[in-house]
């Protein structure tokens, strides 16, 4: 078993001298500046194929508090980079361009459209161990990540796929500051020509939109009522209303002694409890507030940090689903015991911009997303099983 090593990057070249005689595979290469080969897209065949970090760490870190846990070359110049989150348990699976000129591994995150403005886009990787079972590479910092090859990855780094259909295209564009939500049979959402759309699940068409936004961007439903907030003033509050009149206002700061900015919601009718997330505004830390909201003042029953954004938040009847950022955007099935990540799925077209998540009352997923100037709306056409509840996060 190798420990982990650490050297300055001025003396790489000594540090591989020195470890050739050690337990190491026998094709060791020196870290060069990528070459003319590189850029020709020419991949030694060694590198493709699946790899699984074994030790140490991929650094300097490509997101902040997550890790690289394995990565998937391909001959055609992609990849895969699989990384986990250590905040929330969720796995991110990146789409990546690759170069390798036999000396120096290239990840270009700009293959990933939603790549997050928070992390490092391009990165260069000396490699100073490459044979046919391992790899491993090193950080400008001497920091080195060796990896293992695999026949296939483990389903504890990957994201599941879950087979998803067009309901409907061409509908208006999707206001981001709203959700899609069931009301009265129907889904409607905000779109950014200030409406509040409806689609009739029934009649599967575009109906008359139910009025102007007006400050009301939706985020859940509660039995005839809505939840909303007004994207406005660093959004505090949320508004218990119908299409007309507000019946109750919760004041995160006021009422629940921790304000935060709202940016997702999702009622929990299995436990009559409203579920609020966004960033305090003492911290900036994002979290999730649990509200009982039947009675004045509303009551604060759990508060639960999960630091990553989260938009499109809905419930299955038994675990939260929404989308998360943490590099690239993915689905999120969320344990509401533990609030933490217990499956990641992949978005069924990552080129859409996916805005909104909802379950009809048949348990149907359906999701609501921006693709050019219009909106597409998809449902779940296998139906959600029990069985594969933890089948990508253990």
């Amino acid at each position: 078993m190798r420990g982990i090593i650490r050297f300055a990057p001025i003396l790489l070249p000594l540090v591989l001298a020195l470890t050739q005689g050690c337990e190491q595979p026998t094709s060791i290469v020196a870290a060069t500046p990528v070459s003319d080969v590189a850029r020709e897209n020419r991949l030694p065949t060694e590198i493709y194929g699946p790899w699984l970090l074994t030790q140490g760490t991929v650094a300097p870190a490509l997101i902040s508090g997550a890790q690289v846990t394995a990565l998937d070359i391909q001959p055609d110049g992609f990849a895969r980079a699989y990384i986990r989150d250590l905040k929330t348990d969720a796995n991110d699976c990146v789409r990546v361009f690759t170069l390798f000129d036999g000396n120096t591994l290239v990840l270009d995150f700009s293959r990933e459209p939603a790549f997050s403005f928070n992390a490092e886009r391009g990165n260069l990787f000396p490699v100073v161990e490459l044979d046919a079972q391992n790899l491993a590479v090193a950080s400008p910092e001497g920091v080195v990540a060796l990896f293992e090859r695999q026949l296939a990855l483990p389903s504890s780094v990957t994201c599941r796929t879950l087979n998803f259909a067009v309901e409907a295209t061409g509908l208006p564009p999707a206001n981001s500051f709203g959700d899609l939500v069931l009301y009265n049979g129907d889904l409607i959402y905000n779109s950014t020509d200030n409406q509040i759309q409806a689609y009739d699940l029934d009649t599967n068409s575009l109906v008359a939109p139910l009025g102007p936004t007006q400050s009301r961007f939706l985020q859940t439903s509660q039995g005839t009522d809505l939840w909303t907030h007004c994207g406005c003033g660093g959004s505090p509050d949320v508004f218990r209303r119908n299409l007309t009149t507000v019946f109750d206002t919760v004041h995160t700061g006021n009422d629940l002694g921790l304000e935060i900015t709202v940016r997702a919601g999702a009622y929990n009718s299995a436990t009559d409890r409203l579920w609020l997330h966004g960033a305090a505004d003492a911290t900036g830390q994002q979290q999730f507030l649990i509200v009982n909201t039947n009675g004045e003042p509303d009551v604060l029953v759990e508060s639960a940090l999960f630091d990553r954004s989260l938009r499109g938040l809905a419930f299955d009847g038994t675990d939260m689903w929404g989308f998360i950022t943490i590099g690239s955007r993915s689905i999120v099935r969320i344990d509401t015991t533990t609030k933490r990540v217990i499956q990641t799925v992949e978005l069924p077209d990552e080129d859409v911009f996916w805005t909104g998540l909802e379950f009809d009352t048949d348990g149907t997923m359906y999701l609501l997303g921006n693709e050019d100037d219009h909106a597409v709306l998809m449902r779940l056409v296998t139906p959600l099983s029990v069985s594969a509840r933890s089948a990508s996060s253990e």
